[in-house]
């Protein structure tokens, strides 16, 4: 038996809801029909007609259906969206009565993992309509946490040279922002404290800040590859950028530094002591604020230098390592997690491209019982944005794995649902131009 729908029916959501980004989702999934909507509800509760409450028990959410109507509870705002994104999934339409129906009963749920998170770059090339697609997609999709990283592409307060004259504006950031916490999403800045000073990949040549002030260059090592940390100039910048940062990506717990890709400091145990300081520094002045260091694993794997050992000794337990491996095989991704397990760290796996690089990062997260993981997009979104919905499912846990091709229909209507491209052939899908993995 189903609960229907009626379109007189009150929809009830808490004052934290009332953005447009959720009341659009709610529109795709619903065709528009449900006009009659208010934010005076309790917090962290959804009610629909005469909504019945019910025991939320050890579970995060939980969705009560009874002829009456449909009350959805979560343990925090975050449970409670992805209870409702449940609810909308569950919907079924008839089209002869131009109906949608809710299956009557009482469901409890939890994600598998706690911390589900999705790394986004905002390169100069990034269009924010593709951006809050792809975080309205990681919301749908039931992540709980999602990185900004700025390619030299907002602009800073503190030094114009770190950002590129195209630069976005803060409020155009912070409309993001505020959409993602909407949709349930805390967003962690990020910011490179170490190598990737240039605010860009070394692929290309390019430097936010030497390419358009020389005079700059005694800010950085390596030919302006690392900051130059040992200069209190420097520091103090990087304060400032934090600061300007942590205030436009509203509250959170975390702020991601970086620390990847260093080709210097590895190889020297005097430098490599002189880096360790600095970046345990950085977590201890993060922590005065109430946040926690994130960084990427590099100076911890044995491929980077000799002395991973001691660098294992001596970086504090306190930040959060994303232990990520891109081997594109369900077998051979993650092979290195025993040693990650051992050295005493908090970290999570970080995949990047391929169906097989996410369900390993899913599954040894949970074989491990680590917090969660990362999701990397990196300069590929294009081509791996259906493996969002993928790792969302994975790491959520209580969907049906579906054949390669028929999961590829199902990515892109769930990128429909989460972001309606209203017939702007650049903005469907997930590439601007006709291009893909190669597939017909």
């Amino acid at each position: 038996m189903s609960f229907v729908l009626d379109e007189k029916m009150l929809f009830s959501f808490p004052e934290k809801a009332n953005n447009e980004a959720l009341m659009e989702i709610f529109g795709n999934f619903t065709h528009g029909k449900f006009k009659n909507v208010n934010f005076s509800s309790e917090e962290n509760v959804i009610v629909i007609g005469e909504g019945e409450a019910a025991d939320i028990a050890d579970a995060e959410n939980v969705i009560n259906a009874t002829d009456k109507g449909v009350y959805i509870k979560g343990t925090n705002y975050t449970n409670l969206v992805h209870g409702f994104f449940l609810f909308l999934e569950g919907l079924s339409y008839e089209r002869k009565s131009d109906s949608f129906s809710f299956k009557k009963g009482v469901t409890r749920r939890s994600g598998d993992l706690p911390f589900r998170s999705i790394h986004f770059c905002i390169f100069p090339e990034t269009k924010l309509k593709s951006l809050r697609k792809g975080i309205r997609t990681a919301a749908l999709s039931k992540f709980t946490h999602v990185v900004l990283e700025f390619w030299g592409m907002i602009k800073y307060d503190c030094l114009k040279e770190l950002s590129w004259p195209i630069a976005y504006e803060k409020d155009e950031i912070r409309a993001i922002v505020k959409e993602a916490n909407a949709l349930g999403l805390e967003v962690i800045p990020m910011f490179n404290h170490l190598a990737h000073a240039s605010g860009c990949r070394e692929a290309n040549g390019k430097h936010v800040v030497l390419d358009q002030n020389l005079s700059l260059d005694y800010m950085f090592n390596c030919y302006g590859w690392s900051w130059n940390f040992k200069s209190e100039e420097v520091l103090s910048l990087l304060r400032k950028v934090r600061a300007e940062l942590m205030e436009v990506c509203g509250e959170g717990k975390y702020f991601h530094i970086g620390c990847d890709e260093e080709y210097i400091c590895v190889h020297d145990i005097e430098k490599m002591d002189e880096v360790i300081n600095y970046m345990n520094g950085l977590s201890d002045e993060l922590k005065k604020v109430g946040r926690r260091a994130i960084m990427w694993c590099d100076i911890l794997c044995p491929n980077v230098g000799e002395f991973y050992e001691y660098a294992q000794k001596k970086l504090s337990k306190d930040i959060l390592i994303v232990y990520y491996d891109y081997t594109r095989s369900l077998t051979d991704s993650f092979k290195r997690i025993d040693m990650f397990a051992e050295s005493g760290f908090d970290f999570v796996t970080g995949p990047w491209e391929g169906r097989d690089n996410v369900k390993a990062a899913s599954d040894k997260a949970k074989e491990y019982k680590l917090p969660g993981v990362m999701m990397t997009t990196w300069h590929s979104l294009f081509r791996n944005f259906g493996e969002i919905v993928y790792m969302g499912e994975q790491a959520y846990g209580g969907y049906d794995d579906l054949p390669v091709q028929i999961r590829r229909f199902h990515q892109a209507e769930v990128a429909r649902r989460a972001f309606f491209s209203d017939g702007d052939y650049k903005i469907a899908g997930w590439s601007e131009k006709m291009t893909g993995p190669g597939l017909m």
